[in-house]
């Protein structure tokens, strides 16, 4: 079962989007564990494990990113959720 890093930092717990994120993660069959705030604040913050890789992707509100989730967990399309991706977290966690 594919896990996903999710940080609940203050800024992230808040953000509206968050329990519509988690939801389409159990949907999926993605267990979700909560992490402490990846210092990015764009949130809310996911990490993925993308090619034995951390990768933390943000800001994941709204339809079209949700929607760019939901793509690569069922098809493994990268080219929309690529866009989100924090660079300077690649490979990291707090």
């Amino acid at each position: 079962m594919p896990k996903a890093h999710i940080c609940l930092g203050k800024d992230c717990r808040k953000e509206s989007g968050l329990p519509k994120l988690t939801e389409l993660l159990g949907d999926a069959g993605v267990k979700w564990v909560p992490v402490e705030c990846q210092k990015v604040c764009k949130g809310p913050v996911v990490g993925l494990k993308v090619d034995q890789k951390l990768e933390w992707f943000a800001p994941l509100r709204g339809k079209s990113a949700r929607r760019a989730l939901r793509a690569f967990l069922e098809a493994g399309d990268r080219e929309s959720l690529w866009k989100l991706r924090v660079k300077k977290r690649s490979g990291k966690r707090r």
